[in-house]
């Protein structure tokens, strides 16, 4: 478990499928401490890009070759106060979020990052958060990218539609 501190803002990124991250994703990124990308970069430019914008903690996706160097999973603990999990999914997209749940449980995090399905989520189950910002690029109906806001003692988490 990697331990980030002196977090207050994170974007949320995840199924880029492109060579371009759209101008509007840097605009709403702007000022973030850090990003998390949950997958299907497809490729090293979206990387780059990101990484201009805030540090980057990213995890392979079903789409991204073995060239990115991406580990499959990280857990993150943030201002040693919260967990985060992320992990980009695959297989049946109906099916994410409680395979990303089960995946997870035993970690105990407060908030489950994952991507796949294309579509955005925000939804408590169980006491944990999955958290889904949809995809920027390749939207199912919406096009989208997240935020986590975090104070001391709490955190928000908001869908961005572009």
């Amino acid at each position: 478990m990697e331990t980030i501190n002196s977090i207050s803002k994170i974007g949320v990124i995840s199924d880029t499928h492109s060579t371009h991250l759209p101008d509007k994703v840097k605009k709403i990124f702007s000022g973030v401490d850090l990003i998390i990308h949950a997958g299907d970069h497809t490729s090293q430019s979206i990387i780059t890009d990101l990484e201009k914008i805030a540090p980057l903690v990213s995890v392979r996706g079903n789409m991204d070759g073995a060239e990115l160097n991406l580990e499959e999973q990280t857990t993150l603990m943030i201002n040693n106060k919260f967990k985060i999990a992320v992990c980009h999914g695959a297989g049946i997209h109906s099916t994410t979020p409680q395979r990303m749940y089960k995946k997870f449980i035993s970690e105990i995090p407060d908030v489950i990052i994952f991507g796949h399905t294309h579509v955005p989520m925000n939804k408590l189950h169980a006491g944990i958060l999955l958290f889904n910002p949809g995809s920027p690029t390749k939207g199912n109906g919406v096009n989208s990218v997240g935020i986590i806001n975090v104070t001391n003692d709490s955190f928000h988490t908001e869908i961005v539609i572009l």
